[in-house]
């Protein structure tokens, strides 16, 4: 009968690779062959052969395993000798450490064209290199799976530069590099795990220590124990039980110009010590790109906080803690540098710093439901979404604007909250509090304030303008909500307006309130309107003025009567900006004029005083002759004294 032919892939495999035979130096002048399988049970120590094992082609037809007992040591003392090599065109099936290998170079090593499907240090077993990596996948190099149950020592650590996971799905079990058990780089430029090929499958801690060193990237300036600065296709996972003594880098050492690429989450739920250094964070993605999410699971604690200076799409979630030191924030998403669905503070996080935006960040925003120690600081970055603090967040620092944010800000936390809007921030769907909130601001506000049921304080800043038409302008720009208003306040909300500039004395019709006025809507009794600061450019000392003129609804109709409890506004809390002027009630309510404040007019003589004094330009000369009449204005120490 014929025989069945052989696939393309089979035919493939067996002219890439061959079967191999397991060469055991037993000593330095003795060896075995051992074909299939191979099980080392005695203690070997080699001082002048290049390593303790190594592999040749076979004709068998099998792939073999290797295993080396538990107790059993194994030395290979030669500058440079290595503990296992599986040379090129050779596959074998396991390779199981349960004894201790001590080797001058490579630990373990997998040259180009070879192939492994596991390579396992076992529960008993212990691998250490003096200079070299206790295990090194070379490039062309292939191992399915890297097993660590037990204890890597010493030397550089495990490095790939060829491919871990060799089904290319990253999906096939087991596949990629699993951890319970400790692996410890002795190179301070090296970190415990290292891939700078391909990895499918991912890298899993689930428990033990891995130490890496402390310079162990090209920049030279960071504490790592797992550094991915090529493609990996799965997860870096950090178990409950697990701790890294050095931080996570997922990075191109390159710059821009090369290629890390993760694909999978970075999930920590363990804890990662790194260093109190200026540029030191627990989990870094720069020049890289990572096709998931970071996420800090609510049994996890960093040292340092999370560094993006590349593209994460997907978001970063806090539900652990962050004990960040040396002023570091606990999220960093740096300049040029994007997070494409959010970032979330969950219920139970602690942040000991802030969280600082300088890039972008897209979709969802900023949500916090936690604890943030310091600000929400969206520092000239961009972003899409919402910055919102949930009934359970709290955020000690404040909200700091001085970039864009496309969404709103919404407060409904219950702990106060300071919102700062700095000038060039710009706020695209405005503001909503349902908590307790004072809003600083000195940027835009496009779509205007919600106060729904909360406590809000609104400072909106102003300044002296030489080019503006009035000599001053607000800085701060509040636009109009859905309602037609600058300010709602609903729902029984308390609303303080604690300073606003007016460009004139009152309004006199509904067109000039709508364009000028304060607008208002909501709740009238409980908007308690304070310092408010009037432009006297125009102002006619002779004239009476309707303050209640300068707060008005959507469409115009005067308000002013309303607020403060129904009191109206206060004149005492008018004030002139040029300082020249005090007010006074004069007539009906809400009526009022202008007195000369004589504290201005101090100088030698009031002629200098007129020309030293830049606020004194809006002075109506006519009022202050008449004014003149009683008062006489003296040189030298001496005060002002009645005529």
């Amino acid at each position: 009968s014929k025989k069945p032919l052989l696939s393309l892939a089979c035919i493939f495999a067996l002219a890439c690779y061959s079967q191999a035979n397991w060469v055991i130096n037993t000593s330095d002048t003795a060896n075995t062959t051992n074909s299939i399988d191979a099980t080392i049970s005695n203690n070997i120590t080699l001082n002048n052969k290049n390593s303790a094992v190594y592999t040749i082609t076979s004709g068998s037809g099998q792939m073999g395993s290797l295993t080396i007992n538990d107790g059993v040591t194994i030395s290979s003392n030669k500058n440079d000798g290595k503990g296992i090599i599986i040379n090129g065109g050779t596959q074998v099936n396991n390779i199981t450490n349960n004894g201790t290998i001590n080797a001058h170079g490579q630990g373990i090593e997998v040259n180009r064209n070879a192939r492994v499907e596991t390579i396992t240090i076992g529960a008993t077993g212990i691998l250490s290199s003096t200079n070299r990596r206790a295990i090194i996948v070379n490039t062309g190099g292939q191992v399915n799976h890297i097993d660590v149950q037990g204890n890597i020592t010493g030397g550089r650590g495990v490095f790939n530069s060829g491919t871990i996971g060799v089904n290319g799905t990253g999906t096939s079990s087991p596949n990629g590099i699993k951890v319970t058990g400790n692996i410890t780089s002795t190179s301070e430029s090296a970190a415990a795990l290292g891939n700078g090929g391909t990895i499918n499958g991912g890298i899993d801690i689930q428990s033990g220590t891995l130490t890496g060193g402390r310079n162990a990237t090209q920049w030279r300036s960071y504490y790592i124990s797992v550094y991915n600065h090529k493609m990996l296709n799965g997860s870096i996972k950090v178990g409950e039980n697990a701790t890294l003594m050095g931080g996570i880098a997922n990075a191109n050492p390159y710059g821009q110009s090369g290629v890390a690429v993760l694909n999978g989450n970075i999930e920590v739920a363990g804890k990662i010590y790194t260093d109190s250094r200026a540029s030191q964070y627990d989990i870094f993605n720069i020049y890289a790109t990572i096709n998931g999410n970071i996420i800090i699971k609510d049994t996890a604690t960093l040292n340092n906080g999370i560094w993006n200076q590349g593209v994460i799409n997907g978001k970063i979630e806090v539900d652990g803690t962050i004990n960040t030191q040396g002023g570091h924030s606990g999220v960093y998403n740096q300049r040029n540098s994007t997070v494409s669905q959010g970032i979330v503070i969950k219920e139970n996080a602690k942040i000991k710093t802030k969280v600082t935006n300088r890039g972008t960040i897209s979709a969802n925003g900023i949500e916090v439901k936690g604890q943030v120690g310091g600000a929400v600081d969206n520092q000239r970055g961009t972003i899409t979404g919402d910055v919102k603090i949930e009934s359970t967040g709290k955020v000690e620092g404040g909200i700091h604007n001085s970039g864009t944010i496309k969404g709103k800000i919404e407060n409904q936390g219950k702990n106060a909250v300071n919102i700062y809007n700095i000038q060039g921030g710009v706020i695209t769907q405005g503001i909503t509090n349902k908590g307790t909130a004072t809003i600083r601001n000195q940027g835009k506000i496009h779509q205007g304030i919600i106060n729904d049921g909360g406590t809000l304080t609104v400072i909106n800043d102003f300044r002296r303008d030489e080019n503006a038409a009035d000599g001053y302008r607000a800085v701060g720009e509040i636009g109009k909500t859905t309602s037609g208003v600058h300010i709602e306040n609903k729902n029984r909300g308390q609303l303080y307006i604690n300073a606003w500039y007016f460009n004139k004395e009152d309004y006199a019709t509904n067109e000039e309130r709508k364009a000028n006025a304060l607008l208002v809507d909501g709740d009238y009794a409980n908007i308690t309107i304070g310092d408010s600061f009037i432009n006297t450019k125009g102002l006619d000392v002779d004239k009476t003025y309707n303050s209640y003129s300068l707060i008005a609804d959507k469409d115009g109709n005067i308000v002013g009567d309303k607020v403060n409890n129904g009191q109206g506004i206060d004149v005492n809390k008018l004030h002139s900006v040029s300082g020249i002027y005090s007010f006074e009630n004069f007539g009906g309510k809400g009526q009022y004029r202008a007195n000369i404040n004589r504290d201005e007019l101090s100088g030698r003589t009031l002629a200098q005083s007129i020309i030293y004094s830049q606020r004194i330009r809006n002075v109506n000369l006519s009022r202050i002759l008449r004014e003149a009449t009683t008062q006489v204005f003296v040189s030298g120490k001496e005060s002002e004294v009645n005529a």
